[in-house]
């Protein structure tokens, strides 16, 4: 009976090790793909900074001088006025109001 219990507890040994070296083996292969990631992003960037560099500066930066302000603007072509719009004086207002009012037979001004 000893023997039987020697066996299994073989048995059961080997099956442990055997699923802690499968789990050190996908261990492996994780760090092993954080590495390749780690590495593909640092040559990325490595190589945008590259081309940043053979780029050079962003280009044109705008510089205004307090002159730019203080001339005065001309223009080529005459800028065309508009009359003043026409008025209807309070008084028209008013009678057409009376008007409207008389008309309907209903009082429709608000008074407070």
């Amino acid at each position: 009976m000893e023997s039987k219990n020697c066996r299994d507890k073989s048995v059961f040994s080997k099956h442990i090790e055997k699923i802690d070296e499968e789990e050190e083996m996908e261990m492996e292969k994780f760090y092993a793909m954080v590495r390749t990631m780690k590495n593909q992003l640092h040559q990325l960037q490595e190589n945008n900074k590259r081309k940043k560099a053979a780029v050079g500066p962003g280009g044109w930066a705008p510089v205004f001088q307090w002159e730019d302000f203080t001339t005065e603007i001309e223009f080529k072509k005459h800028v065309p006025t508009f009359p003043n719009p026409i008025n209807i004086s309070n008084d028209r207002k008013q009678e057409g109001k009376r008007k409207v009012g008389s008309t309907s037979g209903l009082n429709l001004e608000l008074n407070l």
